[in-house]
């Protein structure tokens, strides 16, 4: 498998983690307005930045960015980094 071919699999599956979890997390803690006492905005210090790595897995798919290595490097990091915490975070709220 090519280089540019493992860059967009990994594009992918950090794009579709972040829509399909925290986006909504991001969206629903603005729009409720924080929760009761706003302490929900505590963690969009947290949610927003995952959600900008967003920008690099998107830029991934353009043809002047695809085969460059730091890209690929950034989006396996934040690919690793957004697993870790969907894991951490669903195995909270089962416990």
């Amino acid at each position: 498998m090519k280089d540019s071919n493992w860059s967009i699999l990994v594009s992918i599956m950090s794009l579709a983690l972040n829509i399909f979890y925290f986006l909504p997390i991001t969206a629903s803690n603005i729009f409720n307005s924080g929760g009761p006492f706003g302490f929900g905005f505590l963690i969009l210090f947290y949610t927003i930045p995952l959600n900008a790595l967003m920008i690099p897995a998107i830029l991934s798919f353009t043809k002047k960015y695809r085969n460059l290595k730091l890209l690929f490097y950034i989006n396996f990091f934040a690919l690793i980094t957004l697993t870790l915490i969907y894991a951490f975070l669903e195995f909270m709220q089962n416990n």
